[in-house]
């Protein structure tokens, strides 16, 4: 009897699955009307950065500490988003993964430095940090807002 049950669960979930991965893989084409998660997660990450750049100038290291650790520590989008960007990154995934694993180790060390209070090295690397943010838009940014969004300029 168990057996069965687990089959029928296991069979369940299978359909589920596909059912939710076709529908996201059902609006990869699709322009959206509204932002997406990831976009919004973007515009925080742009305003932790003015934080941080204003903090540096006050040369308040426990705010650049915390807002740092925010960039490392980001919220993610929901699974059906991550599949949609993943399906349209295709085989650059390992590029954007790598640039991504890059910003998490370079806003821990920003954090790091700022709790030395090394400003030399706080400097460092918030230079090296919007850097790595500015090389990741120049490759995905333009072909992300396309392929999301089309041409509308509010999302640029």
């Amino acid at each position: 009897m168990k057996v069965s049950s687990i089959k029928k669960n296991s069979l369940f979930i299978s359909v589920a699955l596909v059912f939710i991965c076709s529908q996201s893989f059902a609006e990869i084409t699709t322009k959206s009307t509204e932002p997406l998660v990831a976009y919004e997660i973007m515009e925080e990450v742009s305003k932790y950065m003015q934080i941080i750049s204003d903090a540096i100038s006050r040369e308040d290291w426990v705010q650049v500490k915390k807002t740092a650790l925010q960039i490392a520590n980001q919220r993610q989008p929901p699974f059906s988003e991550k599949i949609r960007i993943v399906a349209f990154i295709g085989t650059d995934l390992s590029r954007f993964k790598s640039l991504d694993a890059k910003k998490q180790a370079i806003a821990h060390a920003l954090a790091e430095s700022a709790a030395r209070k090394d400003d030399d090295a706080v400097i460092a690397d918030f230079a090296a940090l919007e850097n790595i943010c500015l090389e990741c838009h120049q490759i995905f940014l333009k072909p992300f807002q396309n392929h999301f969004y089309g041409e509308r300029e509010e999302y640029r």
